[in-house]
């Protein structure tokens, strides 16, 4: 198939967005799992080598390029997040996927779902950032942006 023809209105795509190594695991296996059901299904974004081992297009290895442990690492890479965040946004704006799949992450992951929200994109967001151990105030984003959350601990489903 070619590139054109993955990029129609047609052709069922996801974007994933997962910026650290446990969420290039958790993502690879869910699009092994979307790509065993649908293999037609067409996966791209920014990851990690065991999402595109599993079969994702991957525009930048987040993973690899900016490992952010911290805010003093944060501040450091900066100026490089600003223009992968860039970079995403002019993902979704021209590929116009049918859903944004994001993976914790969260510093970058809520604010591009507050992107997709603004260009009709559904957001699905896998393994939520932990509003309940920290930013508390994030709620309110995830409720305004998110259109299904993904929870693995239990009682998050309840927040």
């Amino acid at each position: 198939m070619s590139q054109a023809a993955l990029h129609t209105s047609s052709a069922r795509s996801l974007m994933f967005v997962a910026g650290e190594n446990s969420g290039d695991q958790h993502a690879a296996r869910l699009i092994g799992e979307l790509r065993q059901r649908d293999p037609s299904l067409h996966c791209f974004g920014f990851g990690g080598e065991a999402m595109a081992h599993a079969g994702l297009e991957l525009v930048e290895n987040l993973a690899q390029r900016v490992p952010i442990i911290g805010l003093s690492q944060a501040i450091r890479h900066y100026p490089t997040l600003r223009r992968l965040f860039s970079r995403a946004v002019d993902l979704l704006a021209s590929r116009r996927p049918n859903a944004l799949v994001l993976v914790d992450y969260p510093g970058f992951n809520l604010r591009l779902a507050q992107e997709a929200k603004k260009l009709g994109i559904p957001v699905i967001y896998y393994i939520s950032p932990q509003v309940w151990a920290w930013n508390k105030h994030r709620l309110r984003i995830i409720a305004d942006t998110v259109s299904l959350m993904l929870v693995i601990l239990p009682f998050e489903a309840e927040l």
